[in-house]
């Protein structure tokens, strides 16, 4: 009698962990549906119709309100163009060009999905906010330390995340987002 209680109970016990750690994979680490454009991650499903429960627990773990496609699109990078975890010690050059977007904003989060408190109150760079070249090229130097130009404080923690979210993004954009040339994230090593 206890050994078919044990039996299943083990089988119980495992399910429940298989479970969990596909939900936050699924949750937390992007899981089905996401696409990889370079060191940016974006659900296709966020903000659609096609949204699933997965989709949407995601959006709810990262904290945005979802807009509709055509109004907002949502990309995160946690590492660099060579695949390398974001590191706040490190110093990052985030290298791109003006997007056919009505407005955009880069925002710097915390391991934990917090802004990054700083001196300055610095937080994120917008459409209107960034200075660029006249190609429309622009740099945001990432660091602990501030760098002249366009800066984004990296805090003091271990790891940071990037937000790029494109408002009222035009028709090709949305269409060609998985090929789309997104901001370069190039390390330019650790602090000194």
């Amino acid at each position: 009698m206890m050994k078919p209680l044990c039996a299943y109970g083990s089988a119980l016990l495992v399910s429940l962990i298989l479970g969990l750690a596909s939900a936050w994979w699924a949750i937390a680490a992007g899981g089905a549906g996401a696409i990889q454009n370079g060191a940016w991650r974006y659900n296709p499903r966020v903000g659609s119709n096609a949204a699933g429960l997965y989709a949407r627990a995601q959006t709810a773990h990262a904290g945005p309100l979802a807009l509709n496609q055509s109004e907002a699109l949502y990309l995160l990078a946690t590492t660099d163009d060579a695949g390398n975890v974001l590191r706040c010690e490190h110093k990052y050059r985030l290298i791109g060009h003006n997007f056919q977007a009505r407005w955009w904003s880069i925002t710097a989060y915390d391991a934990d999905g917090f802004l990054i408190a700083n001196s300055r109150q610095r937080y994120s760079y917008s459409s209107a906010s960034l200075a660029h070249d006249p190609t429309g090229e622009f740099v945001i130097h990432l660091s602990r330390q501030p760098q002249p130009g366009n800066w984004l404080p990296t805090g003091d923690g271990q790891t940071f995340f990037l937000a790029l979210r494109l408002y009222n993004p035009d028709a090709a954009l949305r269409e060609h987002l998985a090929t789309w040339p997104l901001p370069h994230i190039v390390e330019d090593g650790p602090h000194g």
